[in-house]
């Protein structure tokens, strides 16, 4: 995939990386901090590239992590590692039937 630019050269477009991705989904989310109005996670972390497939925060208070948590639900894992939040993909396990 290519963008025209203004100096007529086609420039490749890059696709965006799982934490991108990652982090598009979830900036918006609302949050319950502080008993503040209009709160949501772009808010109160900043998004790092570290690796691509997670994404890796940096918290601008500790305290918001539970709240994170929470407005993040089932669909993303949440850990914490020395001095970054990573953020995953939950991986959903397929459920079987049972046996009879």
């Amino acid at each position: 995939m290519t963008k025209k630019t203004d100096g007529e050269q086609m420039m490749p477009v890059q696709p965006k990386l799982d934490s991108e991705k990652i982090w598009d989904e979830i900036k918006s989310l609302p949050i319950q901090m502080f008993g503040l109005p209009n709160q949501v996670v772009s808010l109160h972390c900043t998004p790092v590239i570290v690796e691509p497939n997670n994404l890796y925060l940096t918290l601008r208070s500790p305290a918001a992590l539970p709240s994170i948590e929470v407005a993040i639900g089932d669909n993303y894992t949440v850990e914490l590692v020395t001095g970054y939040v990573v953020v995953k993909r939950a991986v959903k396990l397929p459920i079987f039937p049972p046996r009879k």
